[in-house]
């Protein structure tokens, strides 16, 4: 299963501009975002950094794999 599909059945839609990768929990303010030129991620929920739970970690780690960080 690839990165799109997990975090589609997370509830979160993706939605890509210029350099990044975004991912948003639909009919919410959590985000999770990827840097595709620093090779980076963060997940926030408003204007606040928030730790990912397990299912969103599992999606992380296979987005990082498909874009060749890991």
């Amino acid at each position: 299963m690839k990165a799109e599909e997990m975090f589609s059945k997370l509830g979160y839609e993706c939605r890509y501009f210029k350099r990044y990768i975004y991912y948003t929990k639909i009919g919410s303010t959590m985000t999770i975002e990827f840097n595709l030129k620093k090779k980076d991620w963060h997940c926030v929920c408003g204007m606040a950094f928030k730790n990912p739970n397990k299912e969103e970690k599992k999606a992380i780690q296979k987005q990082m794999e498909e874009l060749g960080w890991i």
